[in-house]
């Protein structure tokens, strides 16, 4: 069955018909979706540890992609990395821009904080609050001799209505997660992504 997952998020609605007028955004929406992180990867030879960010921003509003910045926080400020964009696609007005991290796993743990630099004075862009400091999130990459601490989720949703009302909706595993999270921070979330559901066929004969 469902347990926890991360819902994706969806900027276009519709299905997509290319002479089709594209969708517009409902008035007063948001001009930007993330960032979200993705774990891609850690060499054990080398202990290179990597992983990517994914923004989705509306070309009106950033014309030019930002860059993202990230650092160890036991470093120095002087220390911060910049990351440029990768365009990975354009979609009814929207950008979709990856940025690529690569670190290394050192002798212990590691905490790694990354902001994106978005404009302030658009109109469109109702996030004023990332200027001039841009909000940071955090991370963390394991040691190199450490056990990763690691959880797993199928999709975001349940297979049986019943079963959602029981559970009392996704909302009470979600936060069972962040309260996990909280005690002993997670390396890394694993997505298995939508399944079959063949729980019936215990009930076949």
């Amino acid at each position: 069955r469902s347990v926890m997952g991360f819902g994706c998020f969806t900027c276009c609605t519709g299905v997509h018909q290319p002479d089709a007028e594209p969708p517009r955004p409902p008035s007063g929406s948001k001009a930007s979706c993330g960032p979200s992180l993705r774990f891609g990867g850690y060499d054990p030879v080398t202990h290179a540890y990597r992983a990517s960010v994914l923004l989705v921003l509306r070309t009106v509003a950033v014309p030019t992609p930002p860059v993202l910045r990230f650092r160890d926080v036991d470093s120095p400020p002087s220390s911060e990395t910049s990351v440029q964009a990768i365009k990975l696609d354009h979609h009814h007005g929207w950008d979709f821009w990856r940025y690529n991290l690569e670190l290394k796993c050192g002798a212990t743990q590691r905490t790694i904080e990354y902001s994106v630099d978005l404009p302030h004075n658009h109109p469109h862009l109702h996030r004023p609050h990332l200027h001039p400091h841009p909000e940071s999130h955090r991370f963390l990459v394991p040691g190199v001799n450490q056990r990763w601490r690691w959880g797993f989720h199928s999709c975001n949703g349940f297979d049986d209505e019943a079963n959602e009302v029981a559970a009392g909706g996704i909302q009470p595993l979600w936060k069972d997660v962040l309260n996990c999270h909280k005690q002993q921070p997670l390396h890394v979330m694993v997505g298995g992504g939508d399944q079959l559901y063949n729980d019936t066929v215990w009930e076949v004969e």
